[in-house]
């Protein structure tokens, strides 16, 4: 009878074997694990975006609820945009007044050159509401927002957010009642000016939709990338049907 040996291990056929099956299973498990965090990223930015936005829309329809009829247009004591510096084709900013809080931006793209500021100190100014009862910040573009007296609106989260685009038309006026309705358009998105892709298309009100690259550019960054347009109205003066 022969006798077995004990000491026999595995040949080098079945190590390797082993070994490209341990490989493709770990590489499994870390694609796994990777698609899982960047669901969550996209998740957490878009919930982020969503937030703010919708969190702005409702303080300025609270604002706007409570004022008299906005008056708008050029000139407008109750709505300023304000032009790039250097490049007056191009709107970087604005502020709304409505007699009691007014909201003053930098649009994403010109955080870095901003046409409103800070009286003090270098923080950015993205979206501000600040009480503004004589609506001195529509009357007066070169004022400068007193910080303590400012609340930003779209504070840093996980992601940088900042207001991309905004317009304001008014959609009916009753002279009796005294009461405006006006209709709101916003983007509000992250700021990776790398990610986005704006169009504008011209109109007697330009309309602007910025967007994130498509996922096959190589800078587009889908999973912390999020734009929202909030559409939405506001109804200024007494109460009662318009």
């Amino acid at each position: 009878m022969s006798r077995r040996d004990k000491n026999k291990g595995f040949t080098i056929i079945e190590l390797t074997l082993a070994m490209a099956f341990v490989s493709m299973l770990l590489v499994a498990i870390a694609m796994t694990v990777i698609q899982i965090a960047n669901i969550y990223a996209k998740g957490s930015t878009l919930k982020e975006v969503n937030q703010l936005g919708m969190a702005l829309s409702q303080d300025m329809q609270s604002s706007i609820s409570s004022s008299s009829p906005l008056t708008l247009g050029d000139g407008s004591p109750d709505y300023r945009e304000i032009r790039a510096i250097g490049d007056s084709s191009k709107v970087a900013g604005g502020r709304l007044c409505t007699g009691n809080i007014s909201y003053i931006w930098n649009f994403g793209e010109y955080l870095t050159r901003p046409v409103n500021e800070y009286e003090t100190g270098g923080d950015i100014l993205r979206l501000v509401k600040v009480d503004d009862k004589g609506k001195v910040y529509c009357s007066d573009l070169t004022k400068k927002v007193v910080k303590a007296n400012a609340t930003e609106m779209l504070m840093d989260g996980e992601r940088e957010v900042a207001l991309q685009s905004f317009s304001i038309v008014e959609a009916a006026r009753d002279a009796v009642l005294q009461q405006g309705l006006y209709k709101i358009t916003m983007e509000v998105g992250t700021n990776d000016q790398a990610a986005l892709e704006t169009n504008t298309t011209s109109g007697a009100i330009d309309s602007v939709d910025t967007s994130c690259k498509a996922p096959s550019d190589e800078v587009a960054f889908q999973d912390y990338c999020a734009v929202n347009k909030f559409e939405f109205t506001a109804r200024a003066g007494n109460r009662g049907a318009l």
